[in-house]
C-alpha cells in the first residue's frame, strides 16, 4: 500500500496474545528482512499460511520494491491497543477504510456495520456474519466498489487486502462520496435501532414483503 499511497497511515486497534508477534513482524519488514518476516509464527507457534504465500509470490523485483516501501513502515503504523466505544466514536469517522482480517466466525458483522455507519469502507474477511454485512452493503454501493468490501481467507488474502485499500484510496472523489452516502444510508436502514425495529414489526405483522432480503 505504501508503494502506491506513501501518505497512508495504519492504525491497529485491538489486543490479544499475538501483539508482540505483530510488532516483531513490523520491525522485520521495516528492516527489509523478508526472510525473518516470512518465518513469523502465530502465538501458538503455528505457521501463518497467508503470510508465507504472500512472500512466496513475490518476484525478485517485487521483493525489492516491497523492501523499499516497507522502510517507512514504523512511521506509518500506530498501535493503540484496546479502545472502548466512546474512544472508537472519535476514531472511526476519521478513517478512510477499516480492515477486519479476523478468521473467527462472527454471528453478526457488527464491526463492518459500525464502519459503514461512519461512511468508512469496510474490507472484511468473506465468512460468517462479516460476509453477510458485506453482501448487504455491496448491493447498495456503486459496482466498482463492491469487490473492495471483502477478501477470501486464503493464499491471496494479503494481496486482496492491499489491492482493495489502494483502489479505494486512489478512487475519484465523486465515487468515494457516492459510496460513503450509500454505506451510511444502508447502515441506517438495516442496522440502526429504527431499522431493526421496522424489521421486527414487519415480521410480527407477517408482512413478508416488508422484510429485507437476508
Amino acid at each position: 500500500v505504501l508503494a502506491r499511497v506513501a501518505s497512508a497511515r495504519v492504525v491497529v486497534v485491538g489486543f490479544g496474545g499475538f501483539r508482540d508477534g505483530l510488532r516483531a513482524l513490523e520491525t522485520d519488514l521495516a528492516a527489509g528482512d523478508l526472510d525473518s518476516a516470512r518465518a513469523t509464527r502465530s502465538e501458538t507457534g503455528a505457521p501463518l499460511p497467508a503470510l508465507s504465500a504472500f512472500f512466496d509470490s513475490l518476484a525478485p523485483a517485487e521483493a525489492d520494491a516491497y523492501r523499499a516501501a516497507a522502510g517507512a513502515l514504523t512511521d506509518r503504523v500506530l498501535w493503540v491497543g484496546r479502545l472502548d466505544h466512546l474512544e472508537l466514536h472519535d476514531l472511526l469517522p476519521a478513517m478512510e477504510a477499516m480492515v477486519v482480517p479476523s478468521t473467527f466466525p462472527e454471528a453478526f458483522g457488527m464491526v463492518a456495520a459500525e464502519a459503514a455507519a461512519c461512511g468508512v469502507l469496510p474490507v472484511v474477511a468473506a465468512h460468517s456474519g462479516l460476509a453477510e454485512v458485506a453482501l448487504t452493503l455491496g448491493a447498495a454501493v456503486p459496482e466498482p466498489v463492491r469487490p473492495l468490501l471483502s477478501f477470501e481467507v486464503g493464499p491471496a488474502a494479503v494481496r486482496q487486502i492491499a489491492r482493495a485499500l489502494v483502489d479505494w484510496l486512489l478512487a475519484e472523489e465523486a465515487l468515494r462520496a457516492t459510496t460513503r452516502d450509500a454505506l451510511v444510508q444502508t447502515a441506517r436502514e438495516r442496522y440502526s435501532w429504527d431499522g431493526v425495529a421496522q424489521t421486527v414489526l414487519a415480521a410480527g405483522r407477517g408482512d413478508v414483503a416488508g422484510l429485507p432480503l437476508p
